[in-house]
């Protein structure tokens, strides 16, 4: 089970409650909140690490009555987040954070190590950006789309890819020409969860599935290797 929410930075603004930082956020995460001082990168960390400790309350039995500065999320060397409880040391299987524009995409599973989610808000994609980053294939595709489609489709291809590429625990340091995207004939947005054909051998995965869906305008996307089709729970913040 893939459980995810996604939700507004004002609405989970709303989890904190009036509590002061020191209240919210543990002492192993203190370390990178006193390092940002930008203000937007400011209120990503705050949002995306609120919805992470609110989802886990909700999802990991035993940890409904925790203070949040007992669930605190952590890195690994390749940018990867987890999850530490106090008292139960790192919570086993995988946990993905996305924002974008304002709204937080997260998604925890614990019966995988490999998955990888992307929030993605639609908007036109420079020449510039589609040619430094698409396949050729993509590209074609692109062309051929009308001109109203084009900013969606352009947004899938790149939030599928961002997915991928965390599900693979690589980032960026993998081509994303590498990745190659092949939409439904159709393409539509709709808010049901779509599968999408991906093409990576480099991403180390023997059954890679990928999903996305829309909403609010955004593209959300996700990656994970299973050989059984994934199966999703929202977790309402």
């Amino acid at each position: 089970m893939i459980y995810i929410a996604f939700s507004s930075f004002s609405i989970i603004r709303k989890i904190a409650g009036g509590r002061t930082a020191a209240d919210l956020f543990g002492p192993l995460e203190w370390d990178e909140y006193t390092r940002l001082k930008i203000p937007a990168r400011l209120a990503e960390w705050e949002a995306s690490r609120l919805a992470v400790k609110k989802m886990i309350k909700e999802v990991v039995p035993g940890t409904e009555s925790l203070l949040l500065t007992s669930i605190q999320v952590q890195k690994e060397s390749s940018g990867a987040p987890y999850v530490v409880v106090n008292g139960a040391g790192r919570l086993p299987g995988c946990l993905s954070i996305s924002h974008s524009n304002g709204y937080v995409f997260t998604g925890y599973a614990e019966e995988t190590s490999r998955f990888g989610l992307d929030l993605e808000f639609i908007e036109t994609r420079s020449k510039e950006f589609i040619a430094d980053y698409f396949t050729e294939n993509e590209i074609l595709h692109l062309q051929s789309c009308t001109e109203e489609c084009t900013p969606g489709i352009a947004t899938l291809f790149w939030s599928a890819k961002e997915a991928a590429l965390k599900a693979g625990r690589l980032g960026l340091r993998l081509d994303t020409r590498k990745i190659e995207i092949t939409p439904q004939a159709c393409f539509e947005i709709n808010p049901f969860w779509q599968p999408v054909k991906i093409v990576c051998p480099e991403l180390g995965m023997d059954f890679p599935r990928l999903y996305w869906r829309s909403e609010a305008g955004f593209i959300q996307s996700f990656c994970v290797n299973s050989i059984e089709p994934a199966v999703t729970s929202w977790v309402n913040l």
